[in-house]
């Protein structure tokens, strides 16, 4: 139950930019280490769920290759790693 109330809020609401996933990739990965220091503890298909259905759509397309056979893990490791690159792309 706590789970489910912890993690409402993140469903369902893409985000519009790489910048915006940055930030809720850092919000996930805190839910996350917040539910399970509470004693329950976090599938791994369902943090993929939840970091796939909070992508921006160039972050979704850039990581497609991985999100069906990745850990939760990896996948999150890649989309860090394209966010961070995009990121200072972006910057003036």
């Amino acid at each position: 139950m706590l789970r489910k109330i912890t993690f409402l809020h993140l469903q369902g609401n893409t985000s519009k930019n790489t910048k915006e996933t940055k930030g809720r990739l850092t919000e996930l990965e805190s839910r996350i280490k917040e539910v399970e220091e509470m004693g329950e503890l976090v599938s791994d298909s369902h943090a993929k769920s939840l970091l796939i259905g909070l992508l921006d759509e160039e972050t979704k397309r850039h990581t497609a290759l991985v999100q069906g056979t990745a850990s939760y893990a990896t996948l999150r490791r890649e989309i860090r790693e394209f966010v961070n690159y995009a990121s200072r792309r972006t910057e003036p």
